[in-house]
């Protein structure tokens, strides 16, 4: 193991150093009554910074209930602020053409276990990595959603949730600009977007 060998008068160079250090700051502490703050801040770590106000802004909760068109059916999603697009439990899925373009068809299956056949035009393909499986391609459409007064044409990908607590999940891409998230609350909304 390597020790600072003795210099001048018997002092390490890391004695030095500290000594050297502890001149300068008195001189700044003598050449301003604020020199040692000032030395100090710039150390410092930067100080948090306090988020934007949420003045008009709707606040949710950790899961809300939502309606999804068409047929404007419930269904309690969760809410994620790690999440980019939001994202439906879908089983049974299969493309198809209509009119030149392509389609997907599904079933979503509600909390209940109710079925419902749904039909979009496909709007892009994904391709999701998860630590624990391997990569999987996923239909992206584009379907409106309900979420307290507000009724959005968002993006939402496709995905088989079945196992998971929730059969949908809501996206930073539906929140942005509109809502706020209380990480400790839930179901402070419901969807009064009119039945349409």
């Amino acid at each position: 193991m390597k020790t600072s060998q003795p210099g001048l008068f018997g002092w390490t160079v890391a004695a030095v150093a500290r000594f050297t250090g502890f001149v300068l700051l008195s001189a700044l502490a003598a050449a301003s009554p604020d020199g040692v703050a000032m030395a100090a801040d710039q150390a410092a770590p930067p100080k948090r910074q306090e988020g934007k106000p949420s003045a008009g802004r709707t606040t949710i909760g950790y899961a809300e209930t939502v309606a999804i068109d068409p047929g404007h059916i419930r269904v309690v999603a969760e809410i994620d602020t790690g999440a980019l697009s939001s994202s439906l439990d879908a089983a049974d899925i299969e493309t198809f053409r209509k009119e030149g373009k392509e389609w997907v068809r599904f079933t979503f299956r509600d909390a209940k276990d109710g079925a419902h056949k749904m039909a979009f035009p496909i709007f892009r393909t994904i391709h999701v990595r998860r630590a624990d499986a391997p990569a999987e391609q996923r239909y992206v459409v584009r379907m409106r959603v309900c979420l307290g007064s507000y009724r959005l044409l968002t993006q939402v990908n496709l995905a088989n949730r079945k196992g998971l607590r929730y059969r949908m999940l809501i996206g930073r891409r539906f929140m942005e600009g509109i809502f706020v998230v209380d990480p400790s609350a839930r179901f402070l909304t419901r969807p009064s977007c009119p039945n349409r």
